[in-house]
């Protein structure tokens, strides 16, 4: 004859399963992108950004002679735009970010699609998991914001000093030809 446990001992896993089932769900719609309908958007790539949004992209340089990073800001209107600032400050480890003191005064520049396909190709290059050959490591994160609001973010580790990509025009020559406002 069976036993009265095995009904109930099937129901409390048929319940745990479901809870499971509910948290992964919840977890993967934490994880991803949407555009409000609940689409997946991802990140756009700098030449495709919506003119609402802005790509914030923060490059930090850490490595055996100290810590340096910068933050550029795209926004793409009649003519692609880009402001940035250099950060003062120090790479935490234990947090996985830039650890900033202080931020230079605004600088702002146009920039041209050329050079925003270039840089789509720098961030194609780290996001392929580039071969770990330097002593240095460059941490990208990248955040594109709608409405002031975080859409997407990714943090990306090139250990590689870049030597493969084959570009004219990198993040740090963007940053070295803005001009101060004001």
């Amino acid at each position: 004859m069976p036993s009265r446990a095995a009904p109930n001992t099937l129901n409390a896993i048929a319940a745990l399963t479901a809870i499971a089932f509910a948290l992964l769900g919840a977890l993967a719609a934490a994880c991803s992108s949407t555009d409000g309908r609940g689409e997946d958007q991802g990140l756009a790539s700098l030449s495709t950004l919506p003119r609402s949004d802005v790509m914030r992209v923060q490059v930090v340089e850490h490595g055996q002679w100290g810590d340096t990073a910068f933050e550029l800001e795209f926004r793409r209107d009649a003519q692609p735009d880009v402001s940035g600032i250099r950060l003062t400050g120090q790479w935490s480890e234990g947090e996985r970010k830039f650890q900033v003191r202080s931020r230079s005064v605004r600088r702002r520049g146009p920039v041209t699609p050329d050079v925003l396909h270039d840089l789509d190709q720098i961030l194609t290059y780290y996001r392929s998991d580039p071969d770990e050959s330097c002593d240095d490591t460059r941490i990208v994160t990248v955040t594109q914001l709608r409405k002031g609001k975080t859409v997407a973010t990714q943090q990306l580790v090139d250990k590689s000093c870049g030597e493969s990509v084959q570009v004219r025009t990198t993040f740090a020559d963007v940053f070295a030809r803005l001009t101060p406002e004001g």
